[in-house]
């Protein structure tokens, strides 16, 4: 069974405030990648 659960809630109605999640989350993966470079 393959799993397809967002790694973020999903919800259609609040299309707006989901878009801005997936910004937000975009810029956690950035950040964490950068702090990964530095550490290294």
């Amino acid at each position: 069974m393959v799993d397809s659960t967002p790694r973020y809630p999903v919800d259609f109605e609040t299309s707006r405030t989901t878009k801005e999640a997936e910004e937000a989350f975009e810029i956690l993966e950035n950040l964490r990648h950068e702090i990964l470079k530095r550490i290294k």
